[in-house]
């Protein structure tokens, strides 16, 4: 019995011993190797440490789109589309390239798909960009995505689906029109493309020409269109259920000619009315005042001028010191290949704020100078695009200028206000947070333009919250003081009006002459202004 007590009593102490050896054994085991594929990075690698500080680097990473922030779709036709998309940060490092990625069949397209390539994108963030489709087949979905690369690699923002129009289908009931017999109602025959036109429409005398709402006319070739004069008028009012449409038997700007118009009569109407793939020979889907000396009149509201050749509107009538549209409202101008509008000065004050201007070539308004100047009071309203003025506008009534309007001028432009015009103002009363800008087309290019003559000593006379740069090109002529500066108040050198007129919390900048010019003794308050960057100084007094 001992014995065998004996024997237990070792072989207990060995099995501890051994457990013991075991334990140790685990506890000086080195970390375990990698699982092959995989990489174990220790959560203190981004961190380094020296014996004062302690710092931590933020690892670039590939591009950032916010998911919850779809795209949007901007336009589509039958074979082509507008896409803009916004990413959310660069990650850390260069975007190298950007764009969209599509395709009819793989919902979740990559860039191995078809493509855009918009190149590199330096910020800011959030940034837009925006990708023209185009050559899709009609009545087709399309699965888009944006994309942005940099060296971490591409990311893919969400994805949305496009569906392109239908193809316009010219059928035998498709009525083909005798330039010999213009019918003066055209009605919706109910089909695809109602109406085929392969001539100019000559539109003459006091004829009246209406197109119904629902119907689509095609043009084909470069000659023609419609040509509208004297007391004639082309009545097209659609519904936004039935809109009217006259395009290109080919989808493909500069197709067909557009519409001249240079009719005075009142009856001029558009609404709801697409315009789209005109410009061959006139430079713009809709010409005005070709050749006409006259009061021309139209009312343009709901209306689309798109993927035309030059300008959606050219106004070329220099002589008429009124405005042309007696309605202007809700348009949209977009993929013309040149500016929306080209318009004369007083056609300024008819544009509204509720159209769309933004998505053309020219990303601006282009403004001439009528020979009559501006002869009647207008407000300029702020636009999504600012307006380009090229060449001096000369105005003998009151013009007022909404806050965040943005005047850009050409060289040597401006405006100006004679002596002998006791009513002609401005009244540019902007705000901290809106202020009216009047720069040179080149941001911060010193003396670019003329500047700013009023010379009718009209007390409403106010600049506020404004931004006056890169004015003081050439010297004014004797009755406006015979130097070079951004803004003169006052006759100068002729006429008996004394300069008026305040020009507080204003900042005026980089003119090749002076800030302000006007005539010792006239009332003229400044307050508050900041000069800087003026070639002969900030303010001058003449004797």
């Amino acid at each position: 019995m001992r014995t065998s007590t004996h024997v237990n009593a070792l072989t207990i102490v060995a099995c501890f011993f051994f457990l013991f050896i075991l334990i140790l054994a685990c506890s000086k085991q080195s970390d375990p190797t990698p699982t092959p594929g995989t990489t174990t990075t220790p959560v203190s690698s981004t961190t380094t440490t020296t014996p004062s500080t302690s710092t931590t680097a933020v690892a670039a990473t590939a591009p950032v789109f916010d998911t919850t922030v779809l795209s949007t779709i901007d336009f589509v036709t039958e074979t082509a589309g507008q896409v803009s998309s916004t990413v959310k940060s660069n990650g850390g490092s260069a975007i190298t390239q950007q764009g969209h990625v599509y395709s009819e069949t793989n919902q979740s397209p990559t860039t191995s798909d078809s493509k855009t390539q918009l190149g590199r994108n330096d910020g800011p963030f959030p940034g837009k960009f925006t990708s023209a489709l185009t050559g899709l087949k009609a009545s087709t979905t399309y699965y888009i995505r944006p994309y942005a690369t940099n060296d971490k690699g591409t990311t893919y923002g969400t994805m949305i689906q496009m569906k392109t129009t239908a193809s316009s289908v010219i059928t035998s009931a498709t009525k083909t029109i005798d330039c010999n017999n213009i019918p003066e109602v055209w009605e919706d025959l109910g089909i695809d493309v109602d109406y085929l036109v392969k001539c100019t429409i000559y539109v003459t005398g006091t004829k009246v020409v209406t197109i119904k709402p629902g119907v689509k006319i095609q043009f084909e070739g470069s000659a023609a269109g419609f040509a509208v004069s004297s007391q004639a008028a082309l009545v097209m009012v659609g519904t936004q259920e039935k809109p009217i449409i006259l395009e290109g038997k080919v989808a493909s700007a500069g197709y067909w000619k557009g519409i001249t118009l240079n009719a005075v009569n009142i009856e001029n109407r558009w609404e709801y009315v697409t315009i789209r793939h005109a410009g061959a020979t006139q430079n713009a889907a809709l010409l005005i005042g070709e050749y006409a000396n006259v009061a021309i009149r139209v009312s343009i509201k709901n209306s689309t001028f798109s993927t035309n050749s030059g300008y959606g509107i050219l106004d070329t009538d220099g002589f008429y010191s009124s405005s042309h549209f007696t309605g202007f409202e809700s348009n949209t101008f977009s993929d013309n290949s040149k500016a929306p509008l080209k318009i004369t000065a007083p056609s300024m004050g008819s544009l509204d704020s509720k159209s769309s201007y933004a998505n053309n070539g020219q990303k601006f308004i282009e403004v001439t100078n009528a020979v009559g100047g501006v002869d009647n009071d207008m407000i300029v309203q702020k636009l999504d695009v600012p307006y380009r003025v090229l060449s001096v506008v000369n105005f003998a009534q009151k013009v007022t200028f909404m806050p965040g309007v943005t005047v850009e001028f050409g060289t040597d432009a401006g405006f100006s206000n004679s002596f002998n015009s006791k009513n002609g103002s401005i009244i540019a009363d902007g705000t901290a947070a809106n202020p009216i800008k009047f720069i040179g087309y080149l941001a911060g290019t010193k003396a670019l333009w003329k500047g700013i003559v009023i010379g009718s000593g009209n007390p409403e006379t106010k600049f506020n919250y404004c931004v006056i740069d890169g004015a003081g090109s050439i010297v004014n002529s004797a009755c406006e003081g015979s130097v070079k500066t951004a803004l003169t108040l006052g006759a100068t050198g002729c006429g008996s009006f004394p300069g008026r007129g305040t020009v507080a919390n204003c900042t005026i900048t980089n003119s090749g002459g002076y800030a302000v010019v006007f005539k010792t003794g006239d009332p003229v308050i400044l307050t508050n202004n900041t000069y800087s960057g003026n070639t002969s100084g900030d303010v001058y007094n003449l004797k």
